[in-house]
């Protein structure tokens, strides 16, 4: 089926801007392959890894820098 297309308003804006919507089937296959997809690629990620991943975030990232760096180098000798 063809993603149904609306068109919804911009904030301080007359114009509108086009969104797709998916039928519920895509919806469905899109959630199943991200699942297929996560269990494979997850446990290759480095740990310290934060961006688009389940459970973690900025606010992940930025914890451990907090908790776990000491300092800074200079790098170049500068």
């Amino acid at each position: 089926m063809p993603v149904r297309r609306v068109h919804i308003e911009k904030k301080n804006s007359r114009r509108k801007r086009p969104l797709g919507i998916p039928c519920w089937s895509d919806k469905l296959l899109q959630e199943v392959i991200r699942l297929i997809l996560e269990a494979y690629y997850e446990p290759q990620f480095s740990p310290t890894s934060h961006g688009f991943r389940s459970g973690r975030g900025c606010h992940t990232a930025l914890s451990e820098i907090y908790s776990k760096w000491i300092g800074t180098f200079r790098v170049c000798g500068r």
